[in-house]
């Protein structure tokens, strides 16, 4: 029904007239033309149902004046070709009644369904506005709260994890640069290698230092085996110089060179490279410098943790800085869903008291548009009441024709006013705020509307203005799809104009920190790995381990002594034996033995510290060639890797340094990126909006103005049918009226043919209302001599009251009567059997013969029931009452009893039922008794016509 009426309304919203009324520019007759000239065709619609609806009474004054007064009367000489055009003409009269009244019927339930409709939204408005805005302020509120809860959490766990970096630069900076190191150069290798290096030395020290000390003691054995040597020396020369003359060319025997000890071990001993080795073994020098390199390289994460902890701290305060912003902006955010929540709590307040106003105010219009809709019923009752059924008509069916005729004139004028206030309010409803609410997906006017500066009030106030404020790439058709598609508000609204994520959240545009980080210090300058000292003492180490020791072992391999003290014991021990001097024998073996006790104790005590002394001395040539080697291997890796560390420590300290600066700048990274696909893709999801604002354009568009417009169509559609019933009631009412002066020209028509007319009162069982005296006369004449037809009296056309049986009298004959009664019952069976055969109606020939020998013997059979039974009640009353004191033969008893019981079966004959249908509906044939004995009259008139149809007249 709307998209219906919006033909007649603008084809779309005013935005230019209402530009031009909001800025009061021009003038205004202008603008009133410009209303006319938008609103023309609504104005011209309106007016001609106007019209319509005046047309209709004016149309029924008319024919009311012109029609013809009097009753027309029928011709019994019509054609068969008038005939069947008239029945014809009264059938499609007939469906066309019928097919009108249903779509008045259709049209009224039209009107209660959408009345029914429009009240039912308009209670419910408030409870849905309420729910509307309460629905609206928990998507802000919830849509706040997530944006505020994911950003200030994700900032908030990655400044922490950034702090715990920050606060552990020795194990994440220092570490992986010692690490770096060791990778590029194997520095680690080298520095473990300089500990073992010190054990190797120090058992060099060892090695050197008990070589020494064993040169001293065979210095000092040497010494002693001196003494003792030159002591025997002298002794042998005395002994010698003892012996006998002639003895004496076997004592000259003996050598008496003296005795000496060839072994020296000073030269050893003196050696200036023994000698430096000696005193780097008694000085901690050397094994201070390298456990200062050691303590150097071990402690490069320290140092490093140490060189850049301010530059840390910095960091770490431009990180605190930033995310402080952050917590700002999103403070004000917070204030600025609070605002818009307050307003929509604002507008909750204005909206719902004004739409319970509404729901208040709308029970009036929902009852007068109930009555309006049962005064549009009861004239359709008035109208189905009179409607052509296929049965005679009724007194009453032309005043109820009549009367919903007359109805309809008034209800169009009414019908008008409700269709236009209808019209008027749910065609604009329609067209200003249903058809832009479904400009699916351009949203063309609400566009237009939304984005246009000059009709949004510029107050921080209103609501629109607020949300497109600095946001002109905002539109509503983008906004909508984005809620029906379930995307984030914050991408939907495009909030970033008001709590900038993108600057607030990604590091890379965050102008301090990126200036902290470029001022990160290198950590690698000044680093020694080869000190000077430990260079020096490498270098005299190596210079030191190469000792030759090959004269050294030559000189102290030689005998010990000059001469072999042993053949020397032998040789005097043999002299001793051929000496013929007992005395100079004895003395002989006395040294002899004296030798052999100095040669195994001092020369076997020196032989065995020179033998320690060569095996120390070869040891150490063993020892001393790969110590060499490892000294200089170890000197010379150092050296690479100082240089290394001299040349290359920056590039490795700046990509350490990188790095670490990623990892910081990876937490950042990893909080930007987590915080924008929360926040512009996952939560905040605005499709909760899309199915209020599709709710309200329901609840206003489809069941409100949907159905006013329904509403509207309505009253329209039942203006057109009362102009259409108009003439169609009017062509049934002409035909009741001609069937009803047919019927009384026929009556009129018969009884002048026949010269009779019928006696009411001879007729009827209840009794005329003339003179008494006339019916004493008609009371004295024998029932025999009652006449059931009389001549004509007057002229008057009288229709009778419906008959209805006589009631069971007992009655009290005299015998002549009762045989009288009893002769005339074989006529009354008779004239139930022909009762009971349907009846051969003849058409009257052209000469008026008389009917069929069986439809006068018919007739004549209930003339003669009519007399019999007009006797029965013409007895005088003192005749009817039995009276004790009379008394009865049995025959008269039976032939009473016998014309009782015929009586009675001839009152209680009766016809096949039929099916007669009333004319009066029967939810009015319920409401009144009146009707249903008229009713139950017109059946019995039904069943004596069947029997001779009219001629009970």
């Amino acid at each position: 029904f709307s998209d219906l009426i919006g033909y007649l309304q603008p084809a779309s919203f005013p935005v230019d007239f209402l530009k031009g009324v909001l800025e009061n520019q021009i003038p205004i007759h202008i603008l009133i033309f410009k209303a006319i000239k938008i609103e023309g065709p609504v104005l011209c619609w309106l007016f001609v149902w106007l019209i319509l609806s005046l047309a209709l009474p004016c149309a029924i004054i008319a024919q009311a004046c012109c029609s013809k007064k009097g009753i027309q009367r029928l011709r019994d000489d019509y054609s068969i070709t008038s005939r069947y055009t008239d029945k014809w003409m009264r059938n499609l009269n007939t469906c066309l009644m019928h097919l009108l009244l249903l779509l008045l019927l259709g049209s009224i339930a039209l009107m209660i369904t959408a009345n029914e409709q429009i009240s039912q939204t308009a209670t419910t408005a408030p409870n849905r506005i309420k729910i509307m805005f309460e629905d609206i302020e928990t998507f802000v509120d919830n849509t706040q709260f997530q944006i505020s809860s994911v950003t200030t959490s994700s900032i908030q766990i990655a400044t922490e994890a950034i702090h715990r970096d920050l606060e552990d630069g020795e194990q994440l900076l220092g570490n992986p640069l010692r690490q770096a190191l060791h990778d590029e150069t194997g520095i680690e290798t080298a520095i473990q290698a300089l500990p073992d290096l010190t054990a190797v030395a120090a058992d060099l020290f060892f090695r050197v230092a008990s070589l020494i000390k064993d040169c001293n003691k065979a210095r000092s054995a040497g010494k002693s085996l001196q003494g003792s040597l030159t002591e025997l020396s002298k002794l042998l020369t005395l002994t010698r110089q003892e012996c006998l003359p002639r003895d004496r060319p076997l004592c000259d025997t003996l050598q008496t060179q003296p005795f000496a000890v060839t072994i020296y071990v000073d030269q050893l001993t003196s050696d200036y490279h023994l000698q430096q080795l000696e005193k780097m073994g008694t000085n901690e020098n050397f094994n201070r410098t390298i456990e200062i390199s050691q303590r150097t390289f071990q402690g490069l994460p320290k140092r490093v943790s140490l060189e850049t902890a301010a530059s840390r701290t910095e960091i770490r305060s431009v990180l605190n800085q930033y995310r402080n912003n952050l917590f700002d902006s999103v403070h004000s955010f917070e204030d600025v869903a609070n605002a818009f929540k307050n307003k929509i709590k604002m507008y909750k307040d204005e909206a719902v008291p004004l739409t319970e106003k509404v729901a208040n105010g709308d029970l009036w219009r929902w009852i007068l548009v109930l009555g309006l809709s049962l005064l549009t019923f009861l004239v359709w009752g008035f109208l189905i009441c009179g409607a052509p059924c296929g049965c005679d008509s009724t007194p009453k069916t032309i005043p109820f024709l009549q009367t919903g005729l007359g109805l309809t004139c008034v209800l169009s004028l009414i019908m008008w006013t409700f269709g236009s206030v209808s019209f008027i309010i749910g065609g604009h409803c329609h067209v200003l705020i249903c058809q832009p609410l479904y400009e699916d997906p351009t949203y063309i006017t609400l566009n237009e509307l939304l984005n246009t500066r000059d009709i949004i009030s510029r107050s921080d106030d209103n609501l629109f203005y607020r949300i497109l404020k600095a946001n002109r790439s905002l539109r509503v058709d983008s906004m909508f799809n984005k809620c029906r598609n379930n995307q984030s508000a914050f991408r939907t609204f495009d909030l970033q104009t008001i709590f900038n994520i993108e600057s607030l959240t990604n590091a890379k545009e965050w102008r301090e920190y990126n200036e902290a980080i470029k001022r990160f210090p290198a950590i690698l300058s000044n680093f020694e790995v080869l000190s000077p000292k430990l260079r020096e003492n490498l270098e005299e180490f190596s210079s030191l381990s190469k000792v030759n020791f090959t004269n050294y072992r030559n000189n102290i391999s030689q005998p010990i002594t000059n001469k072999d003290l042993s053949s020397v014991a032998e040789q005097l021990k043999s002299v001793a034996k051929h000496l013929t001097d007992a005395r100079s024998a004895e003395n002989m073996e006395r040294l002899a033995f004296r030798t052999q006790i100095l040669v195994e104790t001092e020369l076997q005590r020196l032989k065995k510290i020179r033998d320690d002394i060569l095996y120390q001395m070869a040891a150490l040539e063993v020892f001393l060639a790969p110590l060499n080697k490892r000294i200089n291997q170890s000197l010379s890796r150092l050296k690479e890797i100082q240089y290394f560390v001299d040349n290359d420590g920056m590039r490795i300290s700046r990509k350490v340094v990188s790095d670490y600066i990623d990892g910081l700048n990876r937490n950042l990274e990893q909080m930007h990126s987590f915080t924008k696909k929360k926040v512009f893709y996952e939560i905040g999801n605005c499709r909760p909006l899309w199915e209020t604002f599709d709710m309200i354009r329901i609840s206003g568009c489809n069941m409100m103005v949907d159905h006013l417009n329904g509403f509207s169509v309505a009253c329209f559609f039942c203006i057109l049918l009362f102009l259409a019933l108009a003439p169609v009631t009017f062509t049934a009412i002409e035909q009741f009226r001609k069937d009803f002066e047919g019927s009384l020209d026929s009556i009129t028509h018969r009884r002048a043919r026949n010269g009779m007319l019928i006696n009411e009162e001879g007729t009827w069982a209840t009794p005329s209302p003339r003179s008494s005296s006339e019916g004493v006369q008609r009371h004295d004449l024998p029932p025999s001599e009652m006449p059931w037809v009389i001549a004509r009296e007057h002229m008057d056309t009288m229709i009778p009251s419906p008959p209805r049986f006589p009631e069971q009298v007992p009655l009290r004959l005299e015998p002549n009567r009762i045989a009288e009664a009893f002769a005339k019952s074989s006529r009354i069976l008779d004239a139930t059997k022909l009762i009971r055969k349907p009846p051969q109606i003849r058409e009257p020939s052209p000469d008026n013969a008389p009917a069929t020998p069986v439809r006068s013997q018919g007739v004549q059979s209930i003339a003669s029931v009519s007399r019999i039974l007009d006797s029965a009640r013409s007895i005088p009353s003192h005749l009817r009452s039995p009276e004790p004191h009379l008394g009865t033969t049995p025959s008269t008893s039976s032939l009473m009893a016998s014309s009782q019981s015929l009586l009675m079966k001839s009152a209680r004959h009766t016809e096949p039922s039929r099916n007669i249908k009333s004319p009066i509906p029967r939810i009015i044939q319920a409401m009144t008794s009146k009707a249903r004995r008229r009713y139950e009259s017109l059946k019995l008139i039904e069943r004596m016509d069947r029997i001779s149809p009219k001629s009970w007249l």
